[in-house]
């Protein structure tokens, strides 16, 4: 979800044999780098929701928990 002001999150379903069901997602900003050719993208928060129930729609709706944590500092890392 692109926004007009830059801001986007994205939702990735996911469904392994080992892991279960569940949501990876990310938001953070769209922008030009040079206002021409290079676009960037900066995902700066991840959540996690686990099993088939609709994804949380932002880190906010996420309840407080320790994998909350773990989740939004992984995400700062790879992203």
């Amino acid at each position: 979800i692109l926004r007009p002001d830059g801001t986007m999150t994205s939702h990735a379903r996911y469904d392994f044999p080992i892991l279960g069901q569940g949501w990876l997602s990310v938001s953070g900003t769209y922008s030009s780098q040079d206002e021409d050719q290079v676009c960037r993208v900066d995902f700066d928060k991840a959540w996690w929701k686990i099993g088939d129930e609709p994804y949380y729609e932002s880190l906010a709706d996420v309840p407080p928990s320790f994998s909350k944590d773990i989740i939004q500092a992984l995400g700062r890392f790879f992203f």
